[in-house]
C-alpha cells in the first residue's frame, strides 16, 4: 500500500492491524472478509480526482522515500553509538 499512495493511487483494503500499523488512516478499509464492501469501496475510487493523487505522495513521503529512511536509520545509530569508542 506505501508505493501505490507514494504513486498517488488511491488503496482499499481489509482492515488488518498491520496495515493500521504502517499505513495509518491514509487508505480505505473495508471489514476483514467483506467482499462486497471491497468491491463497492473499489468502485469509489473510480471517481478519485488527479488533484487528490499529491496528497496521498505527501502522506506516505515519510516512509517511501529512501531519503527519509537514511535520516531515521542516521538517528538510530547516532542513539547506538554516541559515546562509544
Amino acid at each position: 500500500p506505501v508505493e501505490a499512495l507514494y504513486l498517488g493511487t488511491p488503496v482499499v483494503a481489509f482492515d488488518l492491524p498491520v496495515l493500521r500499523e504502517v499505513n495509518g488512516d491514509k487508505i480505505n478499509y473495508v471489514e476483514e472478509d467483506n467482499f462486497s464492501s471491497i468491491v463497492s469501496e473499489i468502485l469509489k475510487t473510480e471517481n478519485f480526482k488527479d488533484g487528490e493523487r499529491d496528497n496521498l505522495t505527501n502522506a506516505v513521503e515519510d516512509v517511501a522515500l529512501f531519503e527519509a529512511y537514511i535520516t531515521r536509520l542516521e538517528q538510530k545509530l547516532s542513539l547506538l553509538f554516541d559515546g562509544k569508542k
